[in-house]
Protein backbone atom coordinates (compact mmCIF):
# COMPACT_ATOMS: atom_id res chain seq x y z
CA UNK A 1 0.00 0.00 0.00
CA UNK A 2 2.72 2.73 -0.04
CA UNK A 3 2.03 3.72 -3.62
CA UNK A 4 -1.73 4.58 -2.37
CA UNK A 5 -0.96 8.00 -0.66
CA UNK A 6 2.61 8.70 -2.93
CA UNK A 7 1.51 8.17 -6.35
CA UNK A 8 -1.77 10.23 -5.64
CA UNK A 9 0.19 13.13 -4.18
CA UNK A 10 0.59 16.15 -6.61
CA UNK A 11 0.83 19.59 -4.51
CA UNK A 12 3.80 20.72 -6.25
CA UNK A 13 6.95 19.79 -4.95
CA UNK A 14 10.73 20.91 -5.58
CA UNK A 15 11.77 17.49 -7.33
CA UNK A 16 14.88 16.93 -7.77
CA UNK A 17 16.68 13.68 -9.98
CA UNK A 18 20.14 11.59 -11.09
CA UNK A 19 20.35 13.73 -13.89
CA UNK A 20 17.91 17.06 -13.96
CA UNK A 21 15.70 18.40 -11.91
CA UNK A 22 11.85 18.54 -12.63
CA UNK A 23 8.60 20.05 -11.04
CA UNK A 24 6.04 17.64 -9.96
CA UNK A 25 3.94 16.78 -13.32
CA UNK A 26 0.43 17.65 -11.86
CA UNK A 27 2.13 21.32 -11.18
CA UNK A 28 1.10 22.42 -14.57
CA UNK A 29 -2.54 20.59 -14.17
CA UNK A 30 -3.11 22.62 -11.24
CA UNK A 31 -1.87 25.80 -12.54
CA UNK A 32 1.10 25.94 -9.71
CA UNK A 33 -1.37 25.82 -7.10
CA UNK A 34 1.26 26.04 -4.34
CA UNK A 35 4.86 27.69 -5.16
CA UNK A 36 7.27 25.38 -6.65
CA UNK A 37 10.96 26.29 -6.43
CA UNK A 38 13.54 23.52 -8.59
CA UNK A 39 17.02 24.78 -9.04
CA UNK A 40 18.23 24.65 -12.55
CA UNK A 41 20.63 21.64 -13.81
CA UNK A 42 20.68 20.23 -10.01
CA UNK A 43 23.49 17.26 -9.66
CA UNK A 44 22.69 13.93 -9.26
CA UNK A 45 21.68 13.34 -5.89
CA UNK A 46 24.01 10.56 -5.71
CA UNK A 47 27.47 8.95 -7.44
CA UNK A 48 27.72 5.59 -8.46
CA UNK A 49 30.43 5.19 -6.31
CA UNK A 50 32.05 6.27 -3.13
CA UNK A 51 30.55 6.03 0.40
CA UNK A 52 27.59 7.54 -0.14
CA UNK A 53 26.59 5.01 -2.90
CA UNK A 54 23.91 2.35 -1.16
CA UNK A 55 21.94 -0.27 -1.98
CA UNK A 56 18.51 0.36 -3.49
CA UNK A 57 16.12 -0.63 -0.24
CA UNK A 58 11.93 -0.91 -0.57
CA UNK A 59 10.37 1.00 2.29
CA UNK A 60 6.25 0.40 2.37
CA UNK A 61 3.43 0.96 4.34
CA UNK A 62 3.38 -1.01 7.95
CA UNK A 63 7.21 -1.77 7.74
CA UNK A 64 9.29 -0.49 10.56
CA UNK A 65 10.15 3.17 10.26
CA UNK A 66 14.48 3.35 9.88
CA UNK A 67 16.85 4.78 12.08
CA UNK A 68 16.49 8.86 12.56
CA UNK A 69 20.72 8.86 11.88
CA UNK A 70 21.21 12.60 11.33
CA UNK A 71 25.08 14.15 11.40
CA UNK A 72 23.34 17.15 14.10
CA UNK A 73 20.16 18.83 15.46
CA UNK A 74 19.73 22.25 15.32
CA UNK A 75 16.65 22.89 16.61
CA UNK A 76 14.55 21.28 20.00
CA UNK A 77 15.76 18.59 21.50
CA UNK A 78 17.96 16.01 20.02
CA UNK A 79 15.94 12.38 19.81
CA UNK A 80 18.62 9.48 20.08
CA UNK A 81 16.09 7.17 18.83
CA UNK A 82 12.19 6.67 17.91
CA UNK A 83 10.53 5.17 20.87
CA UNK A 84 7.77 3.07 21.13
CA UNK A 85 4.49 4.91 22.26
CA UNK A 86 5.50 7.90 20.56
CA UNK A 87 4.02 9.23 17.42
CA UNK A 88 6.14 11.37 14.93
CA UNK A 89 6.25 12.72 11.89
CA UNK A 90 9.55 12.90 10.19
CA UNK A 91 9.63 15.56 7.20
CA UNK A 92 12.38 16.08 5.04
CA UNK A 93 13.13 19.58 3.68
CA UNK A 94 16.05 21.96 2.01
CA UNK A 95 16.50 25.57 2.50
CA UNK A 96 16.31 26.18 -1.26
CA UNK A 97 13.01 24.81 -1.42
CA UNK A 98 10.06 27.29 -1.29
CA UNK A 99 7.14 25.08 -0.64
CA UNK A 100 8.78 23.37 2.22
CA UNK A 101 9.51 26.82 3.56
CA UNK A 102 5.27 27.66 3.05
CA UNK A 103 4.91 24.47 5.09
CA UNK A 104 6.50 25.39 8.34
CA UNK A 105 3.88 27.35 9.67
CA UNK A 106 1.42 24.54 9.05
CA UNK A 107 3.91 22.17 10.56
CA UNK A 108 4.30 24.19 13.74
CA UNK A 109 0.59 24.48 14.15
CA UNK A 110 0.19 20.85 13.73
CA UNK A 111 3.05 20.28 17.00
CA UNK A 112 1.38 22.92 18.72
CA UNK A 113 -2.18 21.16 18.22
CA UNK A 114 -1.11 17.49 19.30
CA UNK A 115 1.94 18.55 22.14
CA UNK A 116 -0.01 16.81 24.50
CA UNK A 117 -0.74 13.68 22.43
CA UNK A 118 2.43 12.50 22.29
CA UNK A 119 3.80 13.40 18.55
CA UNK A 120 6.75 14.18 17.44
CA UNK A 121 7.74 16.32 14.30
CA UNK A 122 11.28 16.46 12.93
CA UNK A 123 12.08 18.30 10.20
CA UNK A 124 15.15 16.57 8.23
CA UNK A 125 17.41 18.68 6.18
CA UNK A 126 18.50 17.06 3.19
CA UNK A 127 19.75 17.48 -0.56
CA UNK A 128 21.38 21.01 0.04
CA UNK A 129 22.37 23.08 -2.77
CA UNK A 130 24.60 26.31 -3.89
CA UNK A 131 24.67 28.18 -6.81
CA UNK A 132 27.76 28.42 -8.64
CA UNK A 133 27.41 30.41 -11.96
CA UNK A 134 24.59 29.10 -13.96
CA UNK A 135 24.36 25.53 -12.04
CA UNK A 136 23.95 24.59 -8.77
CA UNK A 137 26.10 21.68 -6.82
CA UNK A 138 25.45 19.95 -3.57
CA UNK A 139 26.60 21.74 -0.81
CA UNK A 140 26.45 20.49 3.24
CA UNK A 141 27.36 23.74 5.69
CA UNK A 142 25.55 22.86 8.72
CA UNK A 143 26.14 26.49 9.94
CA UNK A 144 24.63 27.73 6.96
CA UNK A 145 21.52 25.30 7.94
CA UNK A 146 21.60 26.72 11.66
CA UNK A 147 21.49 30.54 10.47
CA UNK A 148 18.72 29.92 7.85
CA UNK A 149 16.85 28.13 10.73
CA UNK A 150 17.34 30.90 13.58
CA UNK A 151 15.97 33.54 10.80
CA UNK A 152 12.79 31.55 10.75
CA UNK A 153 12.33 32.67 14.19
CA UNK A 154 8.81 31.32 15.42
CA UNK A 155 7.92 29.89 12.02
CA UNK A 156 9.92 26.40 12.73
CA UNK A 157 8.15 25.63 16.49
CA UNK A 158 9.29 21.78 15.97
CA UNK A 159 12.29 19.84 16.03
CA UNK A 160 14.94 20.65 13.26
CA UNK A 161 18.13 18.28 12.03
CA UNK A 162 20.89 18.51 9.41
CA UNK A 163 21.15 14.87 7.33
CA UNK A 164 24.29 16.05 6.16
CA UNK A 165 26.80 14.87 3.66
CA UNK A 166 26.45 10.99 4.22
CA UNK A 167 22.71 11.49 3.50
CA UNK A 168 21.88 8.54 5.75
CA UNK A 169 18.25 9.77 6.58
CA UNK A 170 17.75 10.57 2.69
CA UNK A 171 19.02 6.88 1.71
CA UNK A 172 16.95 5.19 4.40
CA UNK A 173 13.25 7.09 3.94
CA UNK A 174 13.41 9.35 0.89
CA UNK A 175 15.45 7.24 -1.50
CA UNK A 176 14.04 3.48 0.31
CA UNK A 177 10.34 4.55 -0.54
CA UNK A 178 11.35 5.89 -3.75
CA UNK A 179 10.22 9.42 -2.66
CA UNK A 180 11.82 12.00 -5.31
CA UNK A 181 10.03 15.75 -3.95
CA UNK A 182 10.28 17.90 -1.50
CA UNK A 183 8.65 18.50 0.65
CA UNK A 184 7.59 14.63 2.13
CA UNK A 185 6.41 14.06 5.18
CA UNK A 186 6.28 10.20 6.51
CA UNK A 187 4.06 9.58 10.28
CA UNK A 188 5.27 7.02 12.24
CA UNK A 189 2.67 5.38 14.72
CA UNK A 190 2.97 4.05 17.87
CA UNK A 191 4.24 0.89 17.15
CA UNK A 192 7.41 2.12 15.00
CA UNK A 193 5.55 1.53 11.96
CA UNK A 194 5.55 3.75 8.49
CA UNK A 195 1.73 4.63 8.89
CA UNK A 196 1.68 7.05 5.52
CA UNK A 197 3.74 9.24 3.41
CA UNK A 198 3.02 12.41 1.93
CA UNK A 199 2.85 16.08 1.39
CA UNK A 200 2.69 17.55 4.58
CA UNK A 201 -0.12 19.81 3.88
CA UNK A 202 -2.51 16.46 3.94
CA UNK A 203 -0.68 15.93 7.20
CA UNK A 204 -3.60 16.77 9.51
CA UNK A 205 -5.68 13.47 8.77
CA UNK A 206 -3.48 10.80 8.84
CA UNK A 207 -2.09 12.34 12.22
CA UNK A 208 -4.96 13.33 13.72
CA UNK A 209 -6.20 8.98 13.00
CA UNK A 210 -3.21 7.60 13.77
CA UNK A 211 -2.78 9.49 17.05
CA UNK A 212 -6.52 8.90 18.47
CA UNK A 213 -5.97 4.70 16.88
CA UNK A 214 -8.40 4.46 13.93
CA UNK A 215 -6.30 4.69 11.35
CA UNK A 216 -6.11 2.04 8.86
CA UNK A 217 -2.85 0.88 7.40
CA UNK A 218 -4.19 -0.74 4.56
CA UNK A 219 -6.82 1.32 3.52
CA UNK A 220 -5.93 4.80 5.34
CA UNK A 221 -3.80 6.01 2.57
CA UNK A 222 -6.33 5.68 -0.13
CA UNK A 223 -8.71 7.29 1.53
CA UNK A 224 -6.25 10.38 2.22
CA UNK A 225 -5.36 10.10 -1.05
CA UNK A 226 -9.33 10.77 -2.25
CA UNK A 227 -9.88 13.04 -0.35
CA UNK A 228 -6.48 15.35 -1.69
CA UNK A 229 -7.55 14.34 -5.14
CA UNK A 230 -11.11 16.27 -4.54
CA UNK A 231 -9.46 19.09 -3.40
CA UNK A 232 -7.35 19.19 -6.41
CA UNK A 233 -9.74 18.25 -8.98
CA UNK A 234 -11.54 21.51 -7.73
CA UNK A 235 -8.53 23.80 -8.22
CA UNK A 236 -7.78 21.83 -11.51
CA UNK A 237 -11.18 23.30 -12.84
CA UNK A 238 -10.60 27.62 -11.53
CA UNK A 239 -9.14 27.88 -14.92
CA UNK A 240 -11.35 26.18 -17.30
CA UNK A 241 -14.85 26.50 -15.99
CA UNK A 242 -14.19 28.76 -12.52
CA UNK A 243 -17.96 28.58 -10.93
CA UNK A 244 -17.78 24.82 -11.52
CA UNK A 245 -14.03 24.68 -9.60
CA UNK A 246 -15.63 26.83 -7.05
CA UNK A 247 -18.73 24.26 -6.31
CA UNK A 248 -16.64 21.25 -6.36
CA UNK A 249 -14.13 23.04 -3.62
CA UNK A 250 -17.21 24.28 -1.45
CA UNK A 251 -18.39 20.28 -1.77
CA UNK A 252 -14.86 18.87 -0.33
CA UNK A 253 -14.83 21.75 2.24
CA UNK A 254 -18.52 20.69 3.94
CA UNK A 255 -16.85 17.17 4.14
CA UNK A 256 -13.26 18.03 4.99
CA UNK A 257 -13.87 22.06 6.38
CA UNK A 258 -10.46 21.45 8.30
CA UNK A 259 -8.56 20.14 5.55
CA UNK A 260 -10.02 23.21 3.35
CA UNK A 261 -8.36 25.58 5.72
CA UNK A 262 -4.83 23.73 5.29
CA UNK A 263 -5.38 24.22 1.68
CA UNK A 264 -6.72 27.78 1.52
CA UNK A 265 -3.11 29.22 0.12
CA UNK A 266 -3.22 26.55 -2.46
CA UNK A 267 -6.41 27.68 -3.48
CA UNK A 268 -5.80 31.24 -3.24
CA UNK A 269 -2.89 30.86 -5.44
CA UNK A 270 -4.86 28.87 -8.35
CA UNK A 271 -7.39 31.61 -8.35
CA UNK A 272 -4.71 33.99 -9.03
CA UNK A 273 -3.11 31.83 -11.98
CA UNK A 274 -6.95 31.15 -13.39
CA UNK A 275 -7.43 35.23 -13.07
CA UNK A 276 -10.56 34.78 -11.24
CA UNK A 277 -9.07 38.15 -8.93
CA UNK A 278 -12.20 38.49 -7.04
CA UNK A 279 -12.44 35.44 -5.81
CA UNK A 280 -8.52 34.71 -5.08
CA UNK A 281 -8.52 37.97 -2.98
CA UNK A 282 -11.52 36.26 -0.91
CA UNK A 283 -9.44 33.53 -0.23
CA UNK A 284 -6.41 35.42 0.13
CA UNK A 285 -8.56 36.94 3.98
CA UNK A 286 -8.19 33.88 5.06
CA UNK A 287 -4.75 33.01 3.91
CA UNK A 288 -4.14 36.68 5.87
CA UNK A 289 -5.90 35.81 9.15
CA UNK A 290 -4.13 32.15 9.32
CA UNK A 291 -0.76 33.71 8.61
CA UNK A 292 -1.18 36.50 11.25
CA UNK A 293 -2.01 34.24 13.84
CA UNK A 294 0.94 32.48 12.58
CA UNK A 295 2.55 35.64 13.01
CA UNK A 296 4.00 34.00 9.59
CA UNK A 297 5.59 37.37 8.12
CA UNK A 298 6.88 35.72 4.81
CA UNK A 299 3.73 34.17 3.64
CA UNK A 300 1.84 37.79 4.47
CA UNK A 301 4.37 39.60 2.30
CA UNK A 302 4.20 37.12 -0.14
CA UNK A 303 0.21 37.97 -0.22
CA UNK A 304 0.59 41.12 -0.46
CA UNK A 305 3.08 41.40 -3.31
CA UNK A 306 0.91 39.18 -5.37
CA UNK A 307 -2.17 41.74 -5.03
CA UNK A 308 0.51 44.38 -6.12
CA UNK A 309 3.25 43.18 -8.01
CA UNK A 310 3.51 45.55 -11.00
CA UNK A 311 4.43 43.05 -13.07
CA UNK A 312 1.11 41.71 -12.85
CA UNK A 313 -1.77 41.94 -14.66
CA UNK A 314 -4.93 41.24 -12.68
CA UNK A 315 -8.23 42.92 -13.56
CA UNK A 316 -8.52 44.41 -9.94
CA UNK A 317 -6.49 44.83 -6.71
CA UNK A 318 -7.64 44.56 -3.27
CA UNK A 319 -5.25 47.17 -2.09
CA UNK A 320 -6.38 47.75 1.25
CA UNK A 321 -5.94 43.78 1.97
CA UNK A 322 -2.51 44.19 0.51
CA UNK A 323 -1.40 46.88 2.96
CA UNK A 324 -3.21 45.21 6.20
CA UNK A 325 -1.18 41.94 5.51
CA UNK A 326 2.25 44.07 4.49
CA UNK A 327 1.43 46.04 7.90
CA UNK A 328 1.07 43.04 10.07
CA UNK A 329 4.32 41.51 8.49
CA UNK A 330 6.21 44.47 9.00
CA UNK A 331 5.04 44.74 12.48
CA UNK A 332 5.96 41.22 13.25
CA UNK A 333 9.68 41.23 12.13
CA UNK A 334 9.47 44.57 13.85
CA UNK A 335 10.79 46.37 10.79
CA UNK A 336 13.87 45.07 10.28
CA UNK A 337 13.19 42.55 6.78
CA UNK A 338 14.04 43.89 3.59
CA UNK A 339 11.66 41.94 1.66
CA UNK A 340 8.93 43.04 3.77
CA UNK A 341 9.61 47.01 4.23
CA UNK A 342 9.74 46.34 0.31
CA UNK A 343 6.37 45.13 -0.06
CA UNK A 344 5.09 47.52 2.29
CA UNK A 345 6.62 50.19 -0.16
CA UNK A 346 4.82 48.96 -2.63
CA UNK A 347 1.95 48.49 -1.21
CA UNK A 348 1.79 52.52 -0.01
CA UNK A 349 2.59 53.40 -3.87
CA UNK A 350 -0.23 51.19 -5.36
CA UNK A 351 -2.31 53.00 -3.35
CA UNK A 352 -0.90 56.18 -3.64
CA UNK A 353 1.06 57.56 -0.61
CA UNK A 354 4.15 57.80 -2.39
CA UNK A 355 6.03 59.40 0.64
CA UNK A 356 5.19 56.51 2.45
CA UNK A 357 6.68 54.41 -0.10
CA UNK A 358 9.66 55.99 -0.15
CA UNK A 359 10.28 56.09 3.98
CA UNK A 360 9.70 52.26 3.82
CA UNK A 361 11.75 51.80 0.33
CA UNK A 362 14.42 53.05 2.35
CA UNK A 363 14.16 51.51 5.39
CA UNK A 364 14.29 48.35 2.67
CA UNK A 365 17.47 49.60 1.72
CA UNK A 366 18.96 50.31 4.90
CA UNK A 367 17.96 46.85 6.80
CA UNK A 368 18.56 44.70 2.76
CA UNK A 369 22.30 42.75 3.06
CA UNK A 370 24.42 44.49 0.19
CA UNK A 371 23.46 41.74 -2.30
CA UNK A 372 20.16 43.53 -2.38
CA UNK A 373 20.68 46.87 -3.13
CA UNK A 374 21.10 47.52 -5.83
CA UNK A 375 17.23 46.60 -7.53
CA UNK A 376 15.78 48.30 -4.14
CA UNK A 377 17.70 51.80 -5.16
CA UNK A 378 16.61 51.31 -8.57
CA UNK A 379 12.78 51.45 -7.25
CA UNK A 380 13.55 53.91 -4.71
CA UNK A 381 14.38 56.52 -7.46
CA UNK A 382 11.10 55.74 -9.21
CA UNK A 383 9.49 56.03 -6.23
CA UNK A 384 11.23 59.78 -5.98
CA UNK A 385 11.01 60.68 -9.67
CA UNK A 386 7.36 60.25 -8.87
CA UNK A 387 6.94 62.63 -6.20
CA UNK A 388 9.15 65.24 -7.87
Amino acid sequence: MLRGAQNARRFPTAVTSARSPMKNVLATTIVGALAVTSPAALPAQRSDDGPTARPAQRLQIGDPAPALQVEAFLKGEAIPELARGTVYVIEFWATWCAPCVRQMPHLSAMQREFQGRGVRIVGVDCREMRRVGPAWERHFDVDEVRRFVARQGDRIGYTIAFDGEDAACDDAWMRASNSGGLPTAFVVDRDGRVAWIGHPAMLRLPLRAVVDGSWDLTNGPAEVAAIERSFLDAIGQFGEDGNAGLRAWRAAARDHPRVARDLVGAKFDALVRAGRCADAWRAAEQVVLQAAAHRDAVELSRVAWTIVDPDATHASRDLGLALTAARIANVITEGGDADVQRTLARAWFAIGDVEQAIAHQREALRVATPQGTARLSKTLEQYERTRR
